[in-house]
């Protein structure tokens, strides 16, 4: 089998796609011009890798980082929305299949900034993940400010706990994305997973 030039190390959660060399391949044979294109890219892959090696080996490489290229591409919706549930206090400590799960059922909204998520007094039956931007959290009717929130943020979870009446406004600070839980989703998900659900209605008696 070919050897592997580098070590490719997960530097986050990370969600892969695979394909068989063979069946790669196979299809490449297919198309020329896609062929050609792909060997371009492997042969400045090579090169790239070689430059690297021979400045790690000179001293020029960062100290502590063990990789000799960091590859970042963009990442996928539901990436964005696991790392966003696990950093969050709610979530913390949640099976890892559960937080994939319920990354596959959120959906994501998109706020203008200055624009109202949540008012409040109003009833509601969704969870927000703030995944981008600032907030700012406004009370009572002269709406005045108590907090700001920022990425990796949740708000709105009360309703999770049967409590839908908003205790708060929130409004988008900067041009907001956030990922939104609704309530029946969320606890029909929690039916599949007892260890979380008894975890969440031991929180809910808390509150």
């Amino acid at each position: 089998a070919p050897r592997r030039a580098a070590t490719i190390q997960a530097a986050d959660f990370c969600e892969c796609r695979v394909i068989n060399a063979r069946d790669f391949l196979s299809v490449l044979q297919k198309f020329p011009e896609q062929r050609r294109f792909f060997v371009d890219m492997a042969e400045e892959r090579k090169a790239q890798l070689e430059t690297a090696k021979r400045q790690t080996a000179e001293g020029g490489g960062k100290p502590g980082v063990p990789a000799l290229l960091q590859l970042a591409t963009p990442r996928s919706p539901r990436i964005c929305a696991i790392q966003c549930l696990r950093k969050s206090d709610l979530f913390k400590g949640c099976d890892l299949e559960f937080l994939q799960e319920m990354a596959t059922n959120l959906e994501e909204e998109i706020f203008e900034q200055h624009e109202d998520i949540i008012r409040e007094g109003d009833e509601g039956y969704k969870m927000y993940l703030l995944n981008q931007g600032d907030v700012e959290v406004l009370v009572g009717p002269e709406q005045r400010k108590v907090a700001a929130l920022s990425s990796g943020s949740i708000f709105g979870e009360m309703t999770m706990f049967g409590l839908p009446k908003r205790s708060a406004t929130i409004r988008a600070m900067t041009p907001c994305s956030c990922y939104v839980a609704g309530h029946r989703i969320f606890f029909t998900l929690l039916q599949k997973y007892p260890l979380e659900r008894r975890a969440f209605a031991a929180l809910a008696a808390d509150r």
